[in-house]
């Protein structure tokens, strides 16, 4: 005599299934989330670039102020604030972040630097701060100088009674804040270096200005 065993596997096929169904869903979910951190990192470092850039031109907004006639303090007196929490502007005049909701604000520092007595030149620090609205942070520091008289190989406040003669040769920028003579005859007065002035060139023509030369520009002080 013999017994029957009967074997339902049918509850282990279920809950085999059940298991796999699972692991497909964890790994779907697993998915989704590094695709949302993928998303997430490339705009944080969009967001970051655009406020990088946003400073690099805060520098250059400070450094036109200074060359438009914005005073540097005093030597000691501390930095000028020329722009607070103002909103970041594109060239079109467009606000920077509006369009994700994220807008920049920035704020622009000027103070004299290094050597202060102008003996080597004028040197100015300037300082930008770039916000947004979750608190991020950029900052840039650009050094800038003013250019010393001692660039130029030759600079006249007034002109007045000389002239260049036929063989002079001068090295280096020349500039006049009034005008400027030659005198006719050959070969003619040589300039190596850029001239500018501010009024008219007499014998313009007989003279040889190997990198160019314009007249009525800005006189400078």
């Amino acid at each position: 005599m013999s017994i029957a065993v009967r074997r339902d596997e049918r509850g282990i096929a279920l809950i085999m299934s059940l298991l796999l169904a699972v692991m497909v869903a964890a790994m779907a979910v697993g998915v989704y989330l590094m695709m949302g951190n993928t998303n997430l990192v490339s705009r944080f470092h969009t967001n970051e670039a655009q406020m990088k850039y946003a400073a690099d031109a805060g520098l250059e907004w400070a450094r036109n102020q200074l060359n438009s006639g914005v005073a540097l303090p005093a030597p000691g007196a501390g930095g000028n604030q020329i722009e607070n929490n103002v909103i970041v502007r594109d060239a079109g005049g467009a606000v920077v972040g509006a369009s994700v909701g994220d807008t920049l604000r920035r704020s622009t520092w000027i103070a004299p630097s290094g050597n202060t007595t102008g003996e080597y030149g004028i040197y100015a620090s300037a300082i930008v701060q770039v916000t947004n609205k979750r608190g991020a942070t950029v900052y840039r520091r650009g050094e800038l100088k003013q250019d010393p008289f001692s660039r130029f190989a030759r600079f006249f406040n007034t002109w007045s009674c000389c002239a260049w003669g036929p063989a002079e040769t001068v090295f280096g920028p020349l500039h006049s804040n009034q005008g400027m003579a030659l005198i006719n005859g050959a070969p003619g007065a040589t300039f190596n270096g850029p001239v500018t002035t501010v009024g008219a060139i007499t014998n313009q023509a007989v003279g040889h200005f190997n990198q160019g030369v314009s007249t009525g520009v800005a006189a400078i002080p």
